[in-house]
């Protein structure tokens, strides 16, 4: 996805911090939309961002809303400038 995720595995590798990737299937296509950074600790998404960094479209936000409720996940991170606490 062309980002700087790559920098997270220290902390992926002690296990603060976990990594997750956001698939759309699209018929027999099947493509990456986000790449998502929980913390363990306090089980909260810290970021959540699309290729080359960008910010994810609603889209891509409503179904991380849905999946955050369905795993008990806190939403905290910013977006287009605004601070998204859920």
């Amino acid at each position: 996805m062309r980002h700087c995720v790559a920098s997270y595995a220290r902390a992926c590798a002690r296990r603060n911090t976990s990594i997750w990737s956001m698939r759309f299937e699209n018929g027999e296509r099947r493509f990456r939309v986000m790449t998502i950074e929980v913390d363990r600790a306090t089980r909260t998404i810290r970021q959540a961002r699309g290729q080359r960094n960008a910010t994810p479209n609603d889209k891509a936000l409503g179904v991380l809303r849905v999946w955050a409720g369905r795993e008990g996940l806190r939403m905290e991170f910013w977006n287009n400038g605004a601070l998204i606490v859920e």
